[in-house]
């Protein structure tokens, strides 16, 4: 989505999807606002396993497998730092921002981390968490199919409540961090928290908050947010 009547292309926000959201028409009407009141283009991402992108034996947005929710935050992340890539090669000079709400928020933290550019980008994480284990943790507990990983397992719920919380604590921000070449740099740093979020609670999103923002190359540039409302109101 791009600003009418200007070129080329000076800033450039990039949207990831919050949980469940296949369809673009949220996004797309942050984006239009961006265009038209700030000049901003954006490109609106679609997450792997979500809309067209979803496999045939897949209901709706809901992962069949934890291996396929890992790959899709795992790919998203690795999408965001390409797109970054492209964003530079194909708009020279330009502003770049990951943004995204919930899980999106995490993916464009994650790919704003690996991107490894010599140009600074800007990241602004909303509701969002450091660690898919928010899954097991929160209250979309309640949207995992425990009784079919018991039955495959022979394990009770319990077991497999603390053996998938263990396995999604590796998909971890800090895990991240340590597998990088060298320090990634921020332009800037905007994140927003809710107050009443039973998502994702405001300690794992302080935590996200204190980690990305060691990187931000001036420390002005950097806010943290905090809002009434919940998850979905904000």
């Amino acid at each position: 989505i791009l600003p009418t009547g200007q070129a080329p292309v000076s800033r450039l926000a990039i949207h990831f999807p919050p949980t469940g959201d296949q369809f673009y028409w949220l996004r797309r009407r942050v984006a239009v606002h961006l265009a038209e009141q700030e000049g901003v283009a954006s490109v609106l991402v679609m997450f792997p396993f979500y809309g067209s992108r979803r496999p045939k034996h897949q209901s709706m947005h809901i992962f069949t497998t934890v291996a396929e929710f890992q790959v899709a935050l795992l790919a998203g992340a690795m999408e965001a730092a390409a797109l970054c890539a492209w964003a530079f090669q194909e708009f020279p000079g330009v502003k770049c921002c990951l943004t995204g709400i919930s899980m999106g928020g995490g993916v464009a933290a994650c790919g704003a981390l690996i991107a490894q550019l010599d140009h600074a980008v800007a990241v602004c994480p909303m509701v969002a968490t450091p660690t898919a284990k928010t899954f097991v943790e929160g209250v979309l507990q309640n949207r995992i199919a425990w009784d079919c990983l018991s039955a495959g397992s022979g394990r009770s719920k319990e077991e497999e409540q603390v053996i998938l919380g263990a396995t999604l604590q590796s998909v971890h921000i800090h895990a991240l961090l340590e597998s990088l070449p060298s320090k990634p740099r921020f332009a800037s740093l905007v994140q927003v928290i809710a107050k009443g979020d039973l998502f994702v609670s405001i300690e794992d999103g302080e935590d996200l908050f204190r980690t990305l923002s060691k990187f931000v190359i001036n420390a002005k540039s950097c806010k943290l947010t905090y809002c009434e409302g919940d998850h979905i109101s904000t």
